[in-house]
């Protein structure tokens, strides 16, 4: 059974993915590049070490950028197994939030015969369009919907034709900026938000309790956290950094 707390080392593995044609404009696609050449990550003192960078092969904006995404997410979900069955710990750095398709589709591609996987998304937006609710048809706002299973079957189907996430196993933190088809899909499973007010009001350690008790079943499973934030404040910390 793979069991990334008995890792055999404490070094993380990084893996850039240079996406950005899931966005409303170009730019996070050189973030992996900037942050690869910036002192942040030394200056942390995090033991890592950057293993493979990957680039997306445009196709187009909005809808039509689809199939490259899929590209894209199978080549990251590749490199996402590779790490995991060497029982290492893979960081994805990219990139607009259509990397976390390729990234959970591999986590949970390889580790689902040892159980399901959770997924914390933190971020002001829920990310759960699909093409057919989008009225921007920026793939982007679209990751967490795919990962559940619904969307473009481009998407979807990455490894398996499984959902990668089950609606239990999905907790959103912080959200506040988010449109009625989005609520509706959310609702419609039950995942759980904790909104931006939610944190406000109840404090980061209670909200971070709360979640944890979620995923606290018996039937304990492997918890993967992703954290996402706006590719706008990232570029901006990023470049102010350099």
């Amino acid at each position: 059974m793979l069991n990334f707390r008995h890792a055999s080392s404490k070094q993380i593995q990084l893996i850039g993915c240079g996406n950005g044609v899931g966005g409303r404009q170009l730019g996070c696609e050189y973030a992996a590049q900037i942050m690869r050449r910036s002192p942040l990550l030394k200056r942390c003192n995090i033991e890592h070490r950057w293993v493979t960078m990957i680039h997306e092969v445009p196709t187009g904006r909005q809808r039509a950028a689809i199939p490259g995404i899929s590209k894209l997410a199978e080549q990251l979900a590749f490199a996402i197994q590779q790490r995991v069955l060497l029982n290492q710990h893979p960081v994805v750095i990219g990139g607009d939030h259509c990397c976390a398709i390729g990234t959970w589709s591999g986590l949970a591609g390889t580790l689902r015969h040892s159980g399901n996987i959770g997924l914390i998304w933190f971020d002001a937006h829920l990310d759960a369009h699909t093409p057919e609710t989008s009225e921007t048809g920026n793939v982007h706002g679209m990751p967490v919907a795919h990962l559940l299973g619904y969307g473009d079957k481009l998407l979807t189907s990455i490894f398996d034709d499984q959902p990668k996430i089950r609606p239990s196993n999905l907790v959103y933190i912080a959200s506040r900026s988010y449109e009625s088809a989005e609520k509706k899909l959310i609702g419609k499973i039950g995942a759980k938000i904790f909104s931006q007010h939610d944190v406000d009001e109840l404090g980061c350690e209670t909200v971070s309790m709360k979640t944890f008790r979620l995923f606290l079943t018996p039937n304990e499973y492997e918890l993967r956290i992703t954290s996402m934030c706006d590719e706008h404040q990232l570029e901006n910390r990023l470049l102010e950094d350099n």
